[in-house]
């Protein structure tokens, strides 16, 4: 019996830890996806400076 339910506790464990792996892989694709439209924004903005500095020469 002890057995038993050191196994069951084990396999609770592991469920726990896939979850929270998922969990923080969710975070880290939202915070990936952030991150990249940040970066395009800012090289949207780099090139909208160099257009302007062609401009102004």
């Amino acid at each position: 019996m002890s057995m038993n339910l050191s196994a069951k506790l084990d396999e609770l464990q592991r469920g726990d830890r896939q979850l929270e792996t998922t969990v923080a892989l969710c975070e880290i694709r939202t915070q990936l996806q952030e991150l990249t439209k940040s970066v395009e924004s800012c090289q949207s903005e780099v090139s909208e400076v160099k257009r302007d500095m062609v401009a102004i020469k």
